[in-house]
Protein backbone atom coordinates (compact mmCIF):
# COMPACT_ATOMS: atom_id res chain seq x y z
CA UNK A 1 0.00 0.00 0.00
CA UNK A 2 1.32 3.41 -0.90
CA UNK A 3 1.87 6.19 1.60
CA UNK A 4 0.62 9.73 1.06
CA UNK A 5 3.50 12.12 1.67
CA UNK A 6 3.36 15.91 1.71
CA UNK A 7 6.61 17.68 0.81
CA UNK A 8 6.75 21.24 2.08
CA UNK A 9 9.06 23.45 0.04
CA UNK A 10 10.71 25.29 2.91
CA UNK A 11 14.07 25.51 1.14
CA UNK A 12 15.29 26.44 -2.32
CA UNK A 13 14.19 24.47 -5.38
CA UNK A 14 17.60 22.80 -5.80
CA UNK A 15 17.42 21.21 -2.35
CA UNK A 16 13.81 20.32 -3.01
CA UNK A 17 14.65 18.46 -6.22
CA UNK A 18 17.47 16.58 -4.50
CA UNK A 19 15.12 15.55 -1.70
CA UNK A 20 12.53 14.30 -4.19
CA UNK A 21 15.23 12.20 -5.86
CA UNK A 22 16.34 10.94 -2.45
CA UNK A 23 12.78 9.92 -1.56
CA UNK A 24 12.23 8.12 -4.84
CA UNK A 25 15.56 6.24 -4.78
CA UNK A 26 15.78 5.35 -1.08
CA UNK A 27 13.25 3.18 0.68
CA UNK A 28 12.20 5.68 3.34
CA UNK A 29 8.52 5.35 2.45
CA UNK A 30 6.64 2.45 0.91
CA UNK A 31 5.61 3.55 -2.62
CA UNK A 32 5.18 7.23 -1.74
CA UNK A 33 2.50 9.35 -3.43
CA UNK A 34 4.10 12.78 -3.34
CA UNK A 35 2.13 16.00 -3.01
CA UNK A 36 3.92 19.35 -2.83
CA UNK A 37 3.18 22.44 -0.77
CA UNK A 38 5.00 25.50 -2.06
CA UNK A 39 4.83 29.26 -2.39
CA UNK A 40 3.73 30.98 -5.56
CA UNK A 41 7.35 31.85 -6.36
CA UNK A 42 8.39 28.18 -6.32
CA UNK A 43 5.38 26.94 -8.29
CA UNK A 44 6.94 27.36 -11.74
CA UNK A 45 10.02 25.28 -10.83
CA UNK A 46 8.07 22.55 -9.06
CA UNK A 47 5.56 22.01 -11.86
CA UNK A 48 8.39 20.44 -13.87
CA UNK A 49 8.90 17.66 -11.32
CA UNK A 50 7.02 14.63 -12.56
CA UNK A 51 6.71 12.86 -9.21
CA UNK A 52 4.13 15.38 -7.99
CA UNK A 53 0.61 14.06 -7.78
CA UNK A 54 -0.85 17.34 -6.49
CA UNK A 55 0.68 20.77 -5.84
CA UNK A 56 -0.75 22.96 -3.08
CA UNK A 57 0.15 26.67 -3.07
CA UNK A 58 0.55 28.82 0.03
CA UNK A 59 -1.63 31.92 0.00
CA UNK A 60 -0.13 35.31 0.75
CA UNK A 61 0.89 35.78 4.39
CA UNK A 62 -1.75 38.38 5.05
CA UNK A 63 -4.51 36.25 3.54
CA UNK A 64 -5.49 34.51 6.76
CA UNK A 65 -8.81 33.04 5.60
CA UNK A 66 -7.32 31.33 2.55
CA UNK A 67 -4.54 30.04 4.79
CA UNK A 68 -7.14 28.48 7.10
CA UNK A 69 -9.00 26.99 4.12
CA UNK A 70 -5.76 25.53 2.77
CA UNK A 71 -4.94 24.07 6.19
CA UNK A 72 -8.41 22.42 6.36
CA UNK A 73 -8.10 20.97 2.84
CA UNK A 74 -4.68 19.53 3.58
CA UNK A 75 -5.83 18.23 6.97
CA UNK A 76 -8.73 16.39 5.28
CA UNK A 77 -6.28 14.62 2.93
CA UNK A 78 -5.00 12.53 5.87
CA UNK A 79 -1.36 12.40 4.87
CA UNK A 80 0.78 9.64 6.33
CA UNK A 81 3.91 11.78 6.53
CA UNK A 82 5.22 15.31 6.07
CA UNK A 83 8.65 16.14 4.71
CA UNK A 84 10.07 19.51 5.73
CA UNK A 85 13.43 21.23 5.29
CA UNK A 86 15.13 22.73 8.33
CA UNK A 87 17.90 24.40 6.41
CA UNK A 88 19.50 27.69 7.24
CA UNK A 89 16.92 29.56 5.13
CA UNK A 90 15.45 32.08 7.55
CA UNK A 91 12.92 33.50 5.11
CA UNK A 92 10.65 30.45 5.15
CA UNK A 93 9.93 30.20 8.85
CA UNK A 94 6.13 30.30 8.49
CA UNK A 95 6.19 27.40 6.03
CA UNK A 96 8.18 25.31 8.50
CA UNK A 97 5.74 26.09 11.31
CA UNK A 98 2.73 25.53 9.02
CA UNK A 99 3.98 22.05 8.15
CA UNK A 100 4.09 21.07 11.82
CA UNK A 101 0.50 22.18 12.46
CA UNK A 102 -1.20 19.25 10.71
CA UNK A 103 -0.76 16.86 13.62
CA UNK A 104 0.82 14.17 11.44
CA UNK A 105 2.83 11.60 13.39
CA UNK A 106 5.61 11.01 10.85
CA UNK A 107 7.64 14.13 10.12
CA UNK A 108 10.77 13.67 8.04
CA UNK A 109 13.28 16.49 8.41
CA UNK A 110 16.00 17.35 5.89
CA UNK A 111 18.88 19.65 6.78
CA UNK A 112 20.97 21.75 4.37
CA UNK A 113 23.25 18.74 3.68
CA UNK A 114 20.17 16.67 2.74
CA UNK A 115 20.65 14.38 5.71
CA UNK A 116 17.24 13.24 6.85
CA UNK A 117 15.68 11.70 9.92
CA UNK A 118 12.25 11.40 11.44
CA UNK A 119 11.41 14.01 14.04
CA UNK A 120 11.72 12.74 17.61
CA UNK A 121 12.89 14.13 20.92
CA UNK A 122 16.37 12.64 20.54
CA UNK A 123 16.67 13.95 16.96
CA UNK A 124 15.50 17.40 18.03
CA UNK A 125 18.03 17.46 20.86
CA UNK A 126 20.88 16.45 18.52
CA UNK A 127 19.74 18.91 15.87
CA UNK A 128 19.57 21.85 18.28
CA UNK A 129 22.90 20.98 19.89
CA UNK A 130 24.57 20.79 16.47
CA UNK A 131 23.08 24.16 15.49
CA UNK A 132 24.18 25.66 18.79
CA UNK A 133 27.76 24.38 18.43
CA UNK A 134 27.95 25.59 14.83
CA UNK A 135 26.88 29.05 15.94
CA UNK A 136 23.70 29.05 13.86
CA UNK A 137 21.38 29.05 16.85
CA UNK A 138 22.15 32.51 18.08
CA UNK A 139 19.28 34.85 18.75
CA UNK A 140 18.65 36.56 15.46
CA UNK A 141 15.65 38.44 14.16
CA UNK A 142 13.65 35.39 12.93
CA UNK A 143 14.12 33.57 16.25
CA UNK A 144 13.17 36.69 18.20
CA UNK A 145 10.19 37.13 15.92
CA UNK A 146 9.15 33.51 16.48
CA UNK A 147 9.47 33.83 20.25
CA UNK A 148 7.47 37.07 20.22
CA UNK A 149 4.79 35.48 18.04
CA UNK A 150 4.55 32.43 20.31
CA UNK A 151 4.30 34.70 23.36
CA UNK A 152 1.48 36.66 21.75
CA UNK A 153 -0.37 33.48 20.80
CA UNK A 154 -0.04 32.05 24.31
CA UNK A 155 -1.09 35.35 25.89
CA UNK A 156 -4.13 35.58 23.58
CA UNK A 157 -5.12 31.97 24.32
CA UNK A 158 -4.79 32.58 28.05
CA UNK A 159 -6.94 35.69 27.78
CA UNK A 160 -9.55 33.75 25.82
CA UNK A 161 -9.55 30.99 28.44
CA UNK A 162 -9.49 33.27 31.48
CA UNK A 163 -12.18 35.69 30.31
CA UNK A 164 -15.13 33.27 30.68
CA UNK A 165 -13.90 32.16 34.10
CA UNK A 166 -13.48 35.73 35.34
CA UNK A 167 -16.85 36.69 33.82
CA UNK A 168 -18.60 33.83 35.64
CA UNK A 169 -16.86 34.74 38.90
CA UNK A 170 -17.83 38.40 38.55
CA UNK A 171 -21.42 37.52 37.65
CA UNK A 172 -21.62 35.14 40.62
CA UNK A 173 -20.28 37.79 43.01
CA UNK A 174 -22.75 40.43 41.76
CA UNK A 175 -25.65 37.97 41.95
CA UNK A 176 -24.66 36.97 45.46
CA UNK A 177 -24.66 40.61 46.57
CA UNK A 178 -28.07 41.25 45.01
CA UNK A 179 -29.49 38.08 46.57
CA UNK A 180 -28.18 39.01 49.99
CA UNK A 181 -29.67 42.48 49.67
CA UNK A 182 -33.05 41.25 48.47
CA UNK A 183 -33.24 38.45 51.06
CA UNK A 184 -32.20 40.67 53.94
CA UNK A 185 -35.07 43.10 53.25
CA UNK A 186 -37.63 40.28 53.13
CA UNK A 187 -36.61 38.65 56.36
CA UNK A 188 -38.23 40.47 59.22
CA UNK A 189 -36.59 39.94 62.49
CA UNK A 190 -39.00 38.89 65.18
CA UNK A 191 -38.58 40.71 68.43
CA UNK A 192 -37.58 38.64 71.41
CA UNK A 193 -40.30 38.10 73.96
CA UNK A 194 -39.47 38.82 77.51
CA UNK A 195 -41.38 37.24 80.34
Amino acid sequence: MSEKVLLVCSSNSTNFRKAVNCLSTQSIFDKPELDFLCSLGDLQDLRQIQEAKKIWVFPHRRDLWNGIRLWRKIFKQRYDAVVVFWCLDTGRLLQKIFSLSFGIQKILVFNENLDCAFLSCSFLKKFLMARFHDGHLTVKFPVQSLVLTVKRIVYTCLRILVFPISFVALTGAVMTLYLKKSLSSRIIKKPKRRF
